[in-house]
């Protein structure tokens, strides 16, 4: 996007980039279930998005906010639910929230989808006061040294929780070094069961039956 003398993304620019998005729903609004994925995405400096990025941190930041606010707008217009992406540097300071405290606030009330979720604790705590967030795990919730995921899985309740598995990235713990495939969407979903003590079935039945609500459709459930 052309980006105007201050450092703004161009606002006719913007507009277009978004009415281009929302022409696609109008065409198709049986195949568009939601707006995303979008969000703010902190890891600047090591992150592939932005291989020949030459724009100092803060304004690249600045820029995300831009767009993702437009695209909740966008999808409060629209009435769909977003599918949001979050992710915080944490190579200085184990503790940063800075972007899922914006994503936070940005959302609001809004439906969302927390996609392959890496909240920490206070970020989860957070979570739980709005009834209007689902949060999707990744492979992630089965690395060891995500305790603090495992931790989100045990005070979410069952219908918060969605699954999914970011492939081809973030295989499970068991499939490390691998391609990540579909499939192995059973083991996150054991990996669920197994942390709040009950059977995959019930996992199985109840994370389905709630992506079906937040996204308006009806799947039928296969194997």
């Amino acid at each position: 996007l052309r980006l105007s003398g201050n450092g703004r993304i161009a606002q006719g620019k913007l507009f277009e980039e978004i009415d281009a998005l929302e022409q696609i729903y109008r065409k198709n609004p049986e195949k568009v279930v939601a707006v995303g994925e979008c969000g703010l995405d902190f890891l600047i400096d090591r992150n592939d998005i932005y291989p020949e990025n030459t724009l100092p941190a803060d304004q690249v930041k600045n820029l995300q906010r831009q767009l993702f606010q437009a695209q909740i707008d966008l999808a409060k217009k629209l009435n769909l639910p977003l599918l949001v992406h979050c992710r915080d540097d944490r190579s200085k300071n184990p503790e940063n929230s800075e972007a899922w405290d914006e994503v936070l606030e940005m959302v609001s009330d809004h439906p969302t989808i927390l996609h392959c979720y890496s909240g920490l604790l206070p970020t989860t705590k957070k979570v739980l006061t709005s009834p209007t967030l689902v949060v999707s795990f990744a492979g992630s919730v089965t690395y060891p040294k995500n305790e603090y995921l495992r931790e989100a899985v045990k005070l979410l309740s069952l219908d918060r929780i969605v699954l999914e598995t970011d492939c081809p990235f973030l295989p499970p713990q068991s499939k490390r070094g691998t391609r990540n495939e579909p499939a192995n969407i059973e083991e996150i979903a054991q990996a669920v069961a197994d942390l709040k003590g009950i059977s995959l079935e019930d996992v199985s039945y109840q994370t389905t039956e709630n992506i079906k609500a937040i996204l308006n459709q009806s799947f039928a459930l296969s194997g």
